[in-house]
């Protein structure tokens, strides 16, 4: 585990290691702990499901699938995404067109995706059309 203070934003930042993502502690005037945030937070969310914790407000992104990694997305264009590192398969669930499955995706292109500014700029410009897909039913 790996702890910043960022001064400028006045947050404290702890990264989960080997997990990726990040808490934040949110505090009010008193600096009191009134919460936390997880970013990339669908691992934790599988571990708390099978550990029996009963959660509300879940996304309506899919459960985690055998192989399947899966990132939450902050972005106008995409809910989640999951990789399959074994049958390099990039499962994308869109905010509006629903969940699309490209095939042959590289390792490197799932990082890159997971490591983009603008997910929505990264999907357009290395994946959309250049990857076989198919959009999954419902």
């Amino acid at each position: 585990m790996h702890i910043r203070y960022v001064a400028e934003r006045d947050e404290l930042v702890i990264t989960l290691e080997p997990e990726q993502g990040q808490v934040i502690a949110v505090l009010d005037e008193q600096d009191r702990v009134k919460g936390f945030v997880i970013s990339r937070a669908g691992q934790f969310v599988q571990q708390a499901i099978e550990a029996g914790i009963k959660l509300k407000n879940l996304p309506a992104a899919p459960p985690p699938q055998d192989g399947m990694l899966w990132h939450q997305a902050s972005s106008r264009m995409i809910n989640t995404f999951g990789y399959d590192k074994d049958k390099h398969i990039l499962e994308v669930v869109f905010n509006h067109i629903g969940t699309y499955r490209y095939y042959d995706v590289p390792w490197d292109i799932f990082e890159g995706l997971r490591n983009a500014a603008s997910k929505s700029s990264y999907m357009r410009t290395m994946i959309i059309d250049l990857y076989p897909s198919e959009k999954k039913k419902s």
